[in-house]
Parts: structure tokens; sequence; C-alpha cells
């Protein structure tokens, strides 16, 4: 989130060294670049509001889009295992981690891979009964297999699951779907405080 919203971003220190190694999946990833810095207000009373505002008055211009492509990370020479298997980024799919089940939607963000936005935004539902599972209800659970099979059998299709657009990014197209989007959704979190 740091890398892409200026919201809430502390105060960067230089990271600390990566030590030298041959083998490029050794390399850091662009957790490095983050890896010592200084929370400005985050424990502080303030801070929910401080963030709501910052939110707020966030413009399509104050955003990195695509982060990764930034001078630092370029410089940083990130691990390969950072781009292994990029097919698998544009990939509509549960992700599973033991007892959470959340949907991976790239068609709802395809901006930041360069992509152009399509709207209307394809419904998808993200399944109320996905987030009852949780660690309290279902503690002597060991079996996650058997808990998500119907999940892990979409996985296991994610040929079909690739969600497919090759349309490059374009300031029109964006201005187009902005102003379709700021008609569609709330773009304020509380009026009352900016």
């Amino acid at each position: 989130m740091w890398s892409h919203l200026p919201v809430g971003r502390p105060i960067v220190q230089p990271p600390r060294d990566w030590f030298a190694m041959n083998n490029p999946r050794h390399r850091p990833t662009v957790a490095q670049l983050w890896d010592q810095v200084k929370v400005p207000f985050s424990g502080t009373a303030r801070s929910c509001i401080q963030y709501a505002n910052e939110l707020d008055t966030l413009r399509p211009l104050m955003v990195t889009w695509e982060p990764y492509k930034d001078i630092e990370v370029v410089q940083l020479g990130v691990s390969t295992m950072c781009s292994t298997d990029e097919d698998l980024y544009k990939m509509r799919c549960p992700l599973i981690c033991f007892y959470t089940v959340e949907y991976h939607l790239p068609h709802r963000v395809v901006r930041q891979f360069g992509l152009s936005q399509e709207w209307l935004v394809e419904p998808f539902s993200t399944s109320v009964e996905l987030h009852k599972i949780d660690h309290q209800k279902q503690k002597k659970t060991v079996e996650f297999e058997t808990l998500h099979h119907e999940h892990m059998e979409v996985w296991d299709q994610l040929h079909d699951n690739l969600y497919e657009n090759n349309q490059p990014h374009t300031k029109y197209n964006f201005r187009t779907y902005l102003s379709w989007y700021r008609g569609v959704t709330r773009t304020r979190l509380k009026t009352q405080w900016t």
C-alpha cells in the first residue's frame, strides 16, 4: 500500500545493506525499500481522521499506479522470484490460507498492470459464506483440503480463469473510467472531516 498511496506512508530511512549473493533468486524483494521506516503518527488518537482526510483528498496523479517500475525498484535489482509465474498475476482465483479464503480479482485493478481499466466492472460475488469461515468457529478443523475443496478446484483450473485484457492504459480511457466510477460509488469517507 505504501508504494501505491502516499496516505499514512512512513518516513523512509536508508535500508540496511543487503548481503551480496550471486544467485538472482536471493536478491531482496520490494519490501526491502521499506526495511527501515519511522511511522509518523499511527499511534495517535487523530490518526483515523488524518488517514480519512488524506484518502478523501487523493487525486489520480497522486497515486503510484505501477510502483514496480519506479527507479528505486529497478536499482534494487529485485529477486527473480518476484517475476516468476507472471501469468498468475491476472488469474481470478481464491487465495487460501488455512481458514481464510479471499478472491484475487485483478480485473478490478488492472490499471496497476499498465492495462486499460474496463467498465462496467464485471460483477463477482466474494461470497458472504467465505467470511463465515474463521479460526474461532472451526477450531478443531485440520482437514483444510476438505474444508476448501471447491476453492481448490477453482485454483486447479487456473488457465481457464486468467483475465484476458491486453489493451494498454490510456489517459483518455482512464478519465472516462473515473467519470463512470465517481457516479456509481461513494468517493468520500467522512464529508464532515474534510
